[in-house]
């Protein structure tokens, strides 16, 4: 058995995950998430809430509070490592990439295998970190208005699903 740790009703999928990893660890007949071994650990500093923050927002289509959050990350990273300019490139992409990962998969959309074909040069082509800064909440700003996109489709699919059932609720009573 494997037993995740307790999360909040929105983060269960967490829990889940963290049963499964400890199942697959396991060497014992039960095992709980808490005492694997295996965790990973960040710098002292790392601002780890205000990533999850911002995937969050991303995932919620929360387009202002995303770009606070990506703008509170920028600064911590050109704050404590702005001599690590390659670095913070990297970051740039991975949060690309990431955001756009929610993003198509949360559905709704056709993914084009060429759809990054300029992120790399594009923040390559940044001379400073205010350059920087500026694609970086571009590129957060594309991922949150897929996300505002889908978030219009769902609505419609909701509305249409709540129609159909009311035309079926009014079927079946006529019907009585």
């Amino acid at each position: 058995v494997g037993i995740g740790g307790i999360s909040s009703l929105d983060e269960i999928e967490n829990s889940y995950k963290e049963a499964l990893k400890s199942l697959r660890f396991a060497q014992g007949s039960v095992v709980h998430a808490k005492d694997l071994p295996i965790k990973t650990e960040y710098e002292k500093d790392y601002p780890i809430e205000t990533e999850k923050k911002l995937f969050e927002k991303v995932e919620n289509g929360d387009v202002n509070g995303s770009v606070t959050e990506a703008r509170t990350f920028f600064d911590w990273m050109v704050e404590n490592y702005s001599d690590h300019e390659e670095d913070i490139r990297l970051k740039v992409l991975e949060f690309a990439l990431w955001a756009e990962k929610i993003a198509y998969s949360s559905g709704g959309m056709t993914y084009r295998f060429t759809v990054r074909h300029d992120y790399l040069n594009t923040i390559n082509s940044m001379k400073d970190y205010e350059e920087l800064r500026l694609e970086y909440n571009d590129l957060v700003d594309k991922i949150n208005e897929l996300e505002e996109e889908l978030y219009k489709i769902r609505s419609v699919k909701s509305h249409d699903e709540y129609i159909a059932n009311k035309v079926k609720e009014f079927i079946l009573k006529s019907g009585d």
